[in-house]
C-alpha cells in the first residue's frame, strides 16, 4: 500500500523527532502516517530540524530553506532582536532600509524588496504589532540620543520648511484614517 504525500510542518516533525527517541521507524511512520523512509529522512535532518526551531524558526514551515543573502539575513535578525529587546517599535520599511544599509557594508548586491520583507517575517516569525504601555516604553538614553540628533538632521532647513511638511503628513495621515 502505497501512502501519500504527507508534508508535516517543523513542529510536526520535532513531535516525529522526539517519539522515535522511544519508539521503532514503523511505529513513528503508522502514527504520525508518513513513510518509514521519510521518518529516516526526519531523523537524518534532526539537528537541523532543532537548530531551526532555536533559530525562532515560524513552526508552520514545511521546510528550511536557506536565503540567498544569509549574511545580511543574519545580520538583520540580531539588530531587530536587539532593538526589540529595548523596546523600539520596528516596522517593515525599517527592516528594508536596515537590510539596504547591511548590504552596502558588506558590498552585496540586496534588493530589500516588499516579497524579501514577507519571506524573511515569515522565516522568523516576527509579526509587527504595536508596542504600548510601561513596559514598552523606549529607554530614555535614546530619547537623549534622537533629540540631539535630530538638531543635526534639521539644522539646514528653517522652521517653515518643517512646518510646511509636518502640516502635509497631518493631512496624509487625516485622509488615509477618513478612507479607512
Amino acid at each position: 500500500m502505497s501512502l501519500k504525500r504527507k508534508n508535516l510542518t517543523i513542529s510536526e516533525k520535532l513531535n516525529v523527532i522526539e517519539f522515535a527517541s522511544t519508539h521503532s521507524q514503523r511505529d513513528v511512520a503508522d502514527r504520525f502516517g508518513i513513510s518509514v523512509g521519510a521518518v529516516n529522512n526526519i531523523l537524518k535532518k534532526k539537528q537541523e530540524i532543532q537548530m531551526a526551531c532555536e533559530e525562532n524558526c515560524n513552526p508552520q514551515m514545511k521546510r528550511v530553506r536557506l536565503s540567498s543573502h544569509c549574511e545580511v539575513n543574519d545580520l538583520i535578525w540580531q539588530w531587530f532582536v536587539t532593538a526589540r529587546s529595548k523596546n523600539i517599535p520596528i516596522s517593515g520599511p525599517i527592516l528594508q532600509a536596515k537590510g539596504i544599509d547591511f548590504a552596502e557594508q558588506l558590498g552585496i548586491p540586496f534588493k530589500a524588496s516588499n516579497g524579501w520583507l514577507e519571506k524573511f517575517r515569515s522565516r522568523y516569525n516576527i509579526a509587527f504589532k504595536t508596542l504600548c504601555g510601561e513596559s514598552a516604553s523606549v529607554d530614555p538614553g535614546t530619547v537623549d540620543t534622537w533629540k540631539q540628533q535630530l538638531h543635526t538632521i534639521i539644522g539646514g532647513y528653517s522652521p517653515e520648511d518643517i512646518s510646511i511638511v509636518m502640516k502635509q503628513v497631518s493631512t496624509i495621515r487625516f485622509c488615509q484614517l477618513s478612507l479607512l
